[in-house]
């Protein structure tokens, strides 16, 4: 078994036996709030259970990379009244603290628990509290746990035809109103986000003349000519 880690509803962290079942923390690839790049999933899970899981469904356990996300998710665990939860924090022998996806851990961004981590061969995992600060645990401890989730973007082209002048707030509220309802009936609103393409001149949509048709119609197309 590897040290691996959980956070606290203080925001700490600490390690613990891999083994252990908890709720877990997974990551997203939606960066745009704190909201949207964190999943808290209610389901005990020991952590390498937890990591299959946020790899399948997200993008992989949590990786908290400064202060504003470490007291983010122990808000969210003292809230909920939590106290700790898997988070992607995990140590092999002879090798530093890493994040689930073996990218380097910033040791000025580790929230320790006072005495922690003390690993002693069977706490594999970390676990962080509502106070920021980590320490190791077992792994087979039951905790919720975030996961990081793919962002997927579908990119889709309007034609609005017009006579006049063209409102664009107006027909971008009217093809919004429209894509939520779409995405309402597939279950998918929540999840989804709309955004524009602004042109280079600050403009969402782009003028197109329509070419009038000026080719002469064969003769053997007329009909009977009437004397």
């Amino acid at each position: 078994m590897r040290p691996v880690g959980v956070v606290n509803n203080k925001g700490l962290w600490s390690d613990k036996d891999c083994t252990a079942l908890d709720f877990f923390f997974c990551q997203t690839d939606t960066q745009d709030t704190l909201q949207n790049k964190f999943q808290h999933i209610k389901q005990s899970m020991n952590w390498h259970d937890a990591q299959i899981y946020c790899r399948t469904h997200y993008v992989d356990l949590a990786a908290i990379t400064d202060d504003t996300e470490n007291m983010h998710i122990a808000n969210i665990l003292f809230v909920n009244g939590y106290f700790d939860n898997w988070f992607g924090l995990h140590k092999n022998p002879w090798i530093p603290w890493l994040w689930s996806d073996n990218s380097s851990v910033l040791l000025s961004s580790v929230k320790w628990e006072s005495g922690q981590p003390n690993v002693n061969g069977i706490k594999d995992c970390v676990k962080a509290s509502t106070e920021g600060l980590m320490a190791d645990d077992s792994c087979s401890t039951p905790l919720p746990f975030y996961c990081r989730e793919h962002r997927r973007i579908q990119r889709v082209r309007f034609t609005v035809k017009s006579d006049g002048d063209l409102d664009e707030s107006a027909v971008m509220e009217a093809i919004e109103k429209k894509m939520k309802q779409i995405l309402s009936d597939q279950d998918m609103e929540i999840t989804s986000s709309i955004k524009w393409s602004v042109q280079p001149d600050g403009k969402i949509f782009q003028q197109q003349k329509t070419q009038e048709n000026t080719q002469e119609t064969p003769c053997e197309e007329l009909g009977p000519m009437k004397r």
